[in-house]
């Protein structure tokens, strides 16, 4: 049974209902290896707006919805991506990616060749989110990744409402992967 490790967490209702269906998705993540959760709420544009994406600072207010993202170290080859809400957009919930496609352990991806191999099929586009932050945590911080990676994304952030529900998805991917990989990125360089 997935438990919380830090008692803080249960603070919020919605960590709870994620470890619940942790707890019924038994055969997605294996039993011998720890899991790694991250949660990244929806925000509120208060000031500054779409300035962020050029660097700038803004004010953003959290908001009580979020996106939470379990990882799990695996001995497969693969990235392998579900999300409980994929099909809400018309996404196939289940993406697998080949480690050596997506992270080649000689050279980081460059970021087009990432864009041509995310996005080639509509139904699985949606990945191209989280796939994406590990070839930026490669390709800027120099992240290593060896083995594969199993990936759990349940947002309940709504999706095209304009309270930023792909940067949740991202920044909880990332805060997720450097929880696997006993890294830590401050606010800023995750906003970065």
């Amino acid at each position: 049974m997935w438990r919380c490790e830090q008692p803080s967490a249960d603070l919020f209702p919605d960590v709870k209902r994620f470890l619940d269906l942790l707890n019924t998705s038994n055969d997605f993540f294996e039993t011998n290896a720890p899991v790694y959760i991250a949660r990244a709420p929806g925000r509120l544009d208060v000031m500054g707006g779409i300035a962020d994406y050029s660097g700038s600072l803004v004010l953003e207010l959290p908001l009580a919805v979020a996106t939470l993202v379990a990882v799990q170290q695996t001995t497969e080859p693969l990235i392998t991506i579900w999300s409980t809400t994929a099909s809400e957009i018309g996404g196939t919930p289940l993406v697998t990616i080949p480690l050596q496609a997506l992270c080649p352990p000689d050279k980081p991806l460059d970021y087009a060749a990432a864009h041509r191999l995310l996005t080639t099929n509509p139904e699985s586009i949606w990945a191209a989110y989280v796939a994406g932050a590990l070839v930026v945590l490669q390709k800027e911080r120099h992240f290593a990744f060896p083995q594969g990676i199993r990936m759990l994304v349940h947002c309940e952030v709504p999706i095209g409402k304009g309270i930023s529900s792909s940067a949740a998805l991202e920044v909880a991917t990332m805060q997720a992967i450097c929880a696997l990989s006993g890294s830590y990125l401050d606010g800023r360089d995750l906003a970065m």
